[in-house]
């Protein structure tokens, strides 16, 4: 964490743009800004208020928080990916749809936090970084959108690997149990880059960010821009990925039996609602004029209604 060296450019080597020997924390070591060695010792605390000092704090988590991802990234990639025993108990479908374009989202991470490492170490008060993340929330993280968009697959590739592949499962439970996986499953590194899309930590760091900027300035709007883009784009991708699944299991329950059969699943339809209703017809016969009642299920999509009777 030495501030004068990183300034001097020194120990900044890289290898494909990921920060090597850099200032972010390492695990076990301080994750604030206010405990930094160089800021402690320059007196710049004394020199900021309160609330100065906590949008300072703000902007240096997201570097942290994405210096933690990363580091969790590379577990992945290294660990799983690059094994040369657990790339031999599958074919290259199922490898390709295990992992995605997992290499590509951490390319995306390391570049961003390279950018914000750039940012913040140049001064001990660091200016604003939200045109930093607006500017890679619009060119780089669509691959986090493909990465989402995967995630179905994924998951019915690893749960099949797992109860029909012996040899998978017993190399998966092999490499979990190495110590920088933190007694962490395999299934929670595959999950990353969609909870980093849906609830990350960064979000929450934006979101102080904006709280902390003053009002009407450029430093506002921008903080304002980057924080739209990037949860607008994530609730509609996500949104799109679950309906999507929910027209797959609908298509996969329902038969038509001698009806022809509707073609659910659209990229225009999404489903509305569904659930039971009662059907209330006359009595059949002239000695019986009581309504009589018909369980029957509906699915009502944007475009299409299906009414349907359970089997059995």
């Amino acid at each position: 964490m030495d501030w004068t060296a990183r300034r001097s450019g020194a120990g900044t080597g890289t290898d494909n743009g990921a920060p090597k020997g850099g200032p972010t924390p390492t695990p076990g070591q301080s994750t604030l800004w206010q405990d930094l060695p160089a800021v402690r010792e320059a007196g710049v605390l004394e020199q900021l208020t309160p609330e100065q000092c906590k949008y300072q704090e703000s902007m240096f988590e997201v570097l942290t928080s994405e210096a933690s991802y990363l580091r969790s990234l590379q577990v992945l990639t290294e660990h799983f990916l690059d094994s040369r025993e657990l790339e031999e108990t599958m074919i290259i479908r199922e490898k390709k749809t295990l992992f995605s374009n997992i290499l590509r989202v951490r390319e995306v991470s390391e570049r961003f936090l390279k950018d914000l490492e750039q940012r913040i170490f140049k001064d001990l008060v660091f200016p604003d970084i939200c045109d930093i993340i607006h500017y890679h929330a619009q060119h780089n993280f669509p691959a986090y959108i493909d990465y989402v968009r995967n995630q179905i697959y994924q998951d019915k590739t690893y749960t099949s690997l797992l109860k029909n592949n012996a040899q998978f499962a017993t190399v998966i439970t092999r490499l979990q149990e190495s110590p920088q996986c933190q007694r962490l499953p395999f299934m929670s590194f595959l999950l990353l880059p969609f909870q980093r899309i849906t609830r990350i930590k960064i979000c929450l760091s934006f979101q102080n960010i904006l709280k902390r900027t003053k009002e009407r300035t450029k430093e506002e709007q921008t903080a304002s821009k980057a924080l739209a883009s990037i949860i607008d784009e994530c609730n509609t991708q996500v949104g799109k990925m679950r309906q999507m699944e929910e027209l797959i299991h609908v298509s996969q329950t329902l038969e038509f039996d001698k009806l022809k059969a509707i073609p659910i699943i659209s990229q225009t339809r999404h489903l509305e609602k569904k659930g039971e209703l009662q059907e209330m017809s006359k009595g059949g016969t002239i000695f019986n004029m009581r309504a009589k009642f018909t369980p029957i299920y509906l699915f009502l999509f944007n475009d299409l209604l299906i009414i349907t009777a359970k089997k059995g």
